[in-house]
Parts: structure tokens; sequence; C-alpha cells
């Protein structure tokens, strides 16, 4: 049966592909034209691949000929180093930015750079890079503009001082500027600059350099991240807030700490967020700031008249917040204090 099958299979008429019937409907003209058409296509990709294949092949014979006689070394520059950044932590960063081994014509250099850029914990931002030739041929420059991260608080914790920008980012404590002079600039002897320095042993013979004034904040009890990542803390939060509220006054240098403890409200009594005045060894003044607005239509005193508070009390008083009572309560419709 499977014989008698496969035998009327086999005698059936082959019938013509539907290109085939297609093509037989064409005129001859037609199909010389058509013909014509596909050869001309044939003939152009060829040729295309061919061009294609010969710029890939002289493309790098000039990229190893521009290699081999082109810059050998690569430098890294901030384009835009803030004023407050060392010149130490900017040649630190510099270096890290160039860790492998890259060639000027390397077609992902910038790209590199731009990597080891984002991972870099002082670096919040990269906004672009390029690459130029310098006067010496055998020196290449990269050029890097970004938004850089400032710390502004300090945290003490069992693993030492911590220090953490506006966001709280930690940042490498072993980096972070702690002195600070003004210098007299070249170009403008009346108007001197101020100069960071990391290590005291980097501030010259010549300058008079003092201590930068970080808050404390006291009473961050999570755990501290790496370097480079954001502290997960709603007190610390809390207390950067007043941190930067306090640092656009003439009188943040009085301010020595923030006490964040009571963020949350858990001794209903104390202030949810206080800060201590201190100048040297003198007597230090308790600052009871409370908490923060949670909306517009919070009943709480506003952070602005809190803070007018102090500038009031600090004109009365020829500059000084710190030593002259026990304590300043801004958290009701005028300020309440006590002396000592």
């Amino acid at each position: 049966m499977a014989r008698k099958q496969k035998k009327r299979k086999d005698l059936r008429p082959d019938r013509p592909s539907r290109l085939s019937r297609w093509w037989s409907g064409v005129d001859d003209v037609r199909q010389r034209a058509i013909r014509r058409s596909l050869t001309w296509m044939v003939v152009t990709l060829v040729l295309a691949g061919a061009a294609w294949a010969a710029m890939e092949m002289l493309e790098r014979q000039i990229l190893s000929h521009e290699a081999a006689f082109g810059p050998t070394s690569i430098r890294v520059s901030l384009a835009d180093r803030p004023g407050w950044m060392p010149a130490s932590l900017a040649r630190q960063i510099e270096a890290s930015l160039c860790k492998q081994q890259v060639e000027f014509y390397d077609r992902d250099l910038t790209r590199k750079v731009y990597s080891l850029a984002r991972d870099n914990p002082w670096i919040h931002r990269v906004l672009r890079v390029t690459k130029r030739r310098t006067e010496d041929s055998k020196v290449a420059m990269v050029e890097l503009w970004a938004e850089f991260r400032r710390p502004v608080a300090k945290i003490l914790t069992d693993c030492g001082d911590c220090y953490v920008d506006a966001e709280a980012v930690r940042l490498p404590a072993h980096q972070v500027p702690l002195w600070v002079a003004a210098v007299a600039a070249a170009e403008s002897p009346d108007s001197p600059r101020q100069v960071c320095y990391i290590d005291k042993s980097e501030i010259p013979p010549n300058v008079q350099a003092v201590g930068i004034h970080y808050i404390i904040i006291h009473g961050v009890t999570e755990p501290l991240p790496p370097a480079g990542r954001q502290w997960q803390s709603d007190a610390l939060v809390e207390g950067l807030k007043l941190v930067q509220l306090i640092g656009t006054r003439s009188y943040a240098n009085q301010i020595t700490e923030v006490d964040v403890r009571n963020h949350d409200g858990q001794v209903p009594d104390e202030p949810r967020l206080r800060m201590w005045a201190q100048v040297g060894r003198s007597r230090a003044t308790d600052i009871r700031f409370g908490r923060f607005p949670v909306t517009d239509g919070d009943y709480v005193v506003t952070p602005q008249r809190k803070m007018s508070y102090l500038d009031g009390y600090v004109a009365d008083h020829d500059g000084r917040l710190a030593g002259l009572d026990r304590y300043l309560d801004l958290r009701y419709d005028e300020l309440h204090f006590r002396e000592y």
C-alpha cells in the first residue's frame, strides 16, 4: 500500500513555483532591466565591502603608526577644581582616574576615565571628559569636568572620625581637608584666597593656617557605609538639614555639635534636635531647636523664624552666641533663654 501511494505521488507533474510563474509572465525587456539592476546591486555590495575592509586596514595602520610616534604618557587633570579642594587631594583623584595602561589613540580612553570618575567617592556627577595633545608631543591630557562632594560635618564612631557631604555620603577620612589658610594671590595681593590642606605637613613654613571647623553630629547609631555610599540614617539626614541651615551664618563656627539622639521624639519633653555652642573651653550654651515642620501647615515654629531668633541674639551681643546663657529655646513664639 505504501509503495502504491509513493508511486502515485511521483507520477504527479511538478508545479512551477510562484516566483517562476511571475517571472515567465514578465516581458523580455523588463527581464533584462531587472537582471541589470540585480547585477549592479551585487557589484555595489561587493565594492562597499571591499572599501570597508580597506578602510579598517588603513585605520589600523594609521593608529599603529601614530601610536608609535604619538604621546606615550597620559595625564588626567581636574579642569574645574573647586577652591576648597586641596591640591594634594586633586592629585590623588587624578592619579586614581588613570590606573590602567591606556593609549592616547584608544577609542575607549575617555569612556574608561568617565567610568572611573563616576565611581570615585569625591565625584558627585561627571559632566564631560575630553582628551587633547599638549605642547610636549610625548604627553597627552585628559580633562575632566565634574561636580564634587564637599565635606560638611563630622560623625564620631567607634572606627574613628567620619566625614559626610550634604547628602550623607561618607567620604574617605584620610583625604578630607583639615586646615585652611588665607594666602595672598600674586595677581591680587589685597584679596587673599583660601587654600586648604589635608595634612599639617603640607602647609608652607611662612603660611599661618587654622583648623577647618566641622560641626559634629552626635547620636547617629546606624552602621557606617563604605566610602562613597550614602549613610542610611534618618537621624543623620535631620542633623545635616540643621548643619546646612546654620552653616550660612557668621556664627556657625561657634556651633560645635548637633545632637540628634531624640530626632524621633522618644523622649517627649526633650527637643527633637538641639545644638551646642562653645568657644574654646568657655561655658557651653544649649540651643534647643526642636524639629523641622513635616508639612506646610505644621504648627511648629518655622526654621526661618528660629534662625531669626539667633540672628537677633548675636546682633545684640556683639557677635557672641556661646557662653552667655545656659540655654536658648527656639521652639516658641518668642525666644526663651536662661542665664547661668
